[in-house]
């Protein structure tokens, strides 16, 4: 038998005693290869993964042989560098067809989960519409992109992506990739995302001026006011240009998707901010 055969088979065991921890939720021992902008490189007995998370790692002290087998070790203090660290994880994600393992933090205890627990609900309740936040993309579809942002999970359509078309959103954004996302809607765990509108095209804001008329579309709603597409770049009406009237929401007076003829009123090109207002375009008709 060739030594090409016998890493195929030993890699396909590793793969399968990878699958057997993620199917019965047990830790598995990594070693940290590298740590980069995408996050922690681990190997798995020979087999590349990506840790995703933020949590605080707690490593397992080195060992003379490493395996998938092989009890898990008390664990100790973490260090500066984690290069060379060995840690207890649990398996995420695994396709052997894609060569793709994610993995994740474990040893949590019961306080630093109800922590965590914590944490995420007050992130639920802090996330508004409109808000611009950092997270780590989880796995990537043809109709849709999973994001990690600080342990919650939401998720970016295709038509999010690009101001521009994206036909294979696996082309254009790869798991582990840091991405900057505006929050769309949260509707109890479910929190819808987008790429584009976390940035501003340069080249169109440059042309938007201030008592423009433009015609857009509404994408999102918050408590303060109404967010509108103007094709390539977005604009904030707030909650008190939207009408005359007091109204509580702008849902009272808005849906998402509906098109509407607006006045812009302040434009900051450092800050790639667009103020607009309905009542004013309104008042000059």
């Amino acid at each position: 038998m060739s030594l090409s055969n016998n890493k195929e088979e030993f890699l396909a065991l590793q793969w399968s005693l990878i699958e057997e921890h993620y199917n019965n939720g047990q830790p598995l021992t990594a070693n940290v290869m590298e740590d980069n902008e995408r996050g922690l490189i681990v190997d798995v007995g020979g087999i590349r993964g990506l840790v995703l998370g933020k949590f605080h790692f707690f490593p397992v002290e080195p060992q003379k042989q490493t395996s998938l087998a092989e009890k898990n070790q008390p664990a100790a203090e973490s260090s500066s560098s984690m290069i060379g660290q060995n840690l207890q994880l649990k398996v995420v994600e695994v396709d052997r067809t894609r060569n793709h393992l994610i993995l994740s933090q474990d040893i949590l205890t019961v306080e630093d989960r109800q922590k965590l627990y914590r944490r995420r609900n007050q992130l639920l309740r802090e996330l508004q519409p409109g808000d611009v936040r950092q997270g780590v993309i989880k796995s990537v579809t043809q109709l849709a992109v999973s994001v990690d942002i600080e342990g919650l999970e939401g998720w970016i359509s295709r038509g999010q992506l690009s101001w521009n078309e994206v036909l294979h959103p696996q082309e254009f954004v790869h798991v582990g990739e840091r991405v900057d996302v505006m929050i769309l809607k949260v509707d109890g765990p479910n929190i819808a995302l987008s790429m584009k509108y976390a940035q501003q095209s340069d080249e169109i804001l440059r042309y938007i001026q201030p008592e423009d008329t433009r015609r857009g579309r509404v994408f999102a709603l918050a408590e303060f006011g109404a967010f509108v597409d103007l094709g390539g770049v977005y604009g904030l009406i707030p909650i008190s240009q939207l009408m005359k009237e007091s109204i509580k929401h702008p849902s009272d007076l808005l849906h998402i998707g509906q098109e509407i003829d607006v006045k812009v009123m302040n434009v900051d090109r450092e800050e790639k901010s667009i103020t607009l207002s309905t009542i004013n375009f309104n008042n000059e008709r």
